[in-house]
């Protein structure tokens, strides 16, 4: 089945859901031409005609017998002498002219489109046949305009149009809708086709919509999602550019207000907080960190992109608190297409009295992608611990 006969057989199944919510006018002008006494008793007093809506059903299916499509044809046009703008009337006209292959059909579908661009069948029959002739910018147009009178419209329609992605020309398309709400909706869709996600980085990459803030979630998941699968690259220019960091802030190694955004990791410090951890930073205090007696945690996670060669790590810690004394250790892993690798590892002892160390360490050569991870080792016998990072750097050694 190819992906844009998916997308149209959604559209079609959609359609049929659709037809069972957009009877009134339909119905007016059947019972206007009917005997409303002949309606079944649970329809009186809402002329709701059952079988009207199973046609226009298969009418948007294109699954309709001639009789009945002759039915729907007769019904819209006594419609249209009542009410001559009516924008239903027109698009069961256009439908039955598409069975039917009328060459007037898509101007009948677009003059009813005019009429009312709320008909949702009028936009769905538009999309699939944008979808059916390729026409990129029309089925983004009418995708955006279905799904924006109709959200619950969106579910069944992202999981279609996720893999046409593949289309650079699509993706151009639907980047001018990044602003529409249902857009960040679809991008968190898409997100769970992990084999579309080099497309939905491309995709991200040609808008500006903003991930911070009240998106920050979605950020998150992206640059979770996309740092899973090996896509650092892509990863940190989203973080960059729709995550709102200013210049530089990423290549920032010290704790600071944006280097502590949790919606930025791993390119910036994943704070645990975890069962027997708390961890909170201020700029006055700098990192306090909140330990359980007998717990083994990680307390601080990043992923950085050094250049090979040799660094000094500078870490100034606070005073000590409370009746355990943890045992800390720095980690870097290299991060390869198949496996980490630990190529440093330094504990680092605490106690009552501040402390400041200064460490060296070296990145090798075939190591472009580094994961930090500072732990909290369980003792057996611990007990709970406070204490504070007050500073930390890394600076290359020249």
């Amino acid at each position: 089945m190819s992906l844009r006969f998916a997308l149209r057989l959604a559209i079609a199944l959609v359609a049929i859901g659709l037809a069972f919510l957009s009877w009134r006018d339909a119905a007016r002008a059947y019972w206007l031409a009917s005997d409303p006494r002949k309606a079944p008793a649970w329809l009186r007093g809402d002329p709701r005609l059952a079988a009207a809506q199973a046609d226009v059903a298969k009418l948007s299916l294109g699954q309709i017998d001639p009789v009945a499509a002759d039915a729907i044809a007769r019904n819209a046009r006594r419609q249209l002498a009542i009410e001559p703008l009516s924008p239903t009337a027109m698009r069961d006209i256009a439908l039955v002219s598409l069975v039917r292959g009328d060459s007037r059909a898509i101007a009948q579908l677009r003059f009813a489109e005019r009429l009312g661009r709320r008909d949702a069948l009028t936009q769905l029959a538009l999309l699939d046949q944008a979808a059916a002739t390729g026409d990129n910018e029309a089925l983004a147009r009418h995708f955006d305009r279905a799904v924006t009178v109709h959200p619950e419209l969106a579910k069944a329609l992202f999981a279609r149009l996720a893999p046409l992605l593949g289309e650079r020309d699509l993706r151009a398309q639907l980047a001018h809708y990044a602003a529409k709400p249902w857009f960040a909706a679809f991008l968190n869709t898409s997100l769970d086709q992990p084999e579309k996600l080099d497309w939905l980085a491309d995709l991200m990459l040609r808008t500006n919509i903003d991930l911070s803030g009240q998106r920050s979630a979605l950020l998150a998941k992206t640059l979770r999602t996309l740092t899973a699968a090996g896509r650092n690259r892509e990863a940190r220019a989203i973080a960059q550019k729709l995550g709102q960091t200013p210049p530089g802030a990423l290549d920032d190694f010290a704790l600071s207000a944006i280097t502590t955004r949790q919606d930025l990791a791993p390119f910036a410090w994943r704070l645990g907080n975890d069962r027997g951890v708390t961890t909170q930073w201020s700029k006055a205090s700098g990192l306090q960190i909140d330990l359980d007696g007998g717990t083994s945690a990680v307390l601080l996670d990043r992923q950085t992109s050094l250049a090979p060669g040799l660094y000094q790590l500078d870490q100034r810690l606070g005073n000590l608190s409370g009746a355990g004394t943890p045992d800390l250790l720095w980690q870097v892993d290299c991060l390869r297409a198949v496996q980490a690798t630990a190529i440093w590892r330094q504990p680092v002892p605490l106690g009552p009295d501040p402390k400041h160390y200064r460490s060296t360490l070296r990145v090798p050569n075939d190591c472009s992608v580094q994961r930090w991870r500072l732990r909290a080792l369980a003792m057996d016998g611990q007990t709970g611990a406070s204490f504070t990072i007050a500073s930390l750097s890394l600076e290359p050694i020249r």
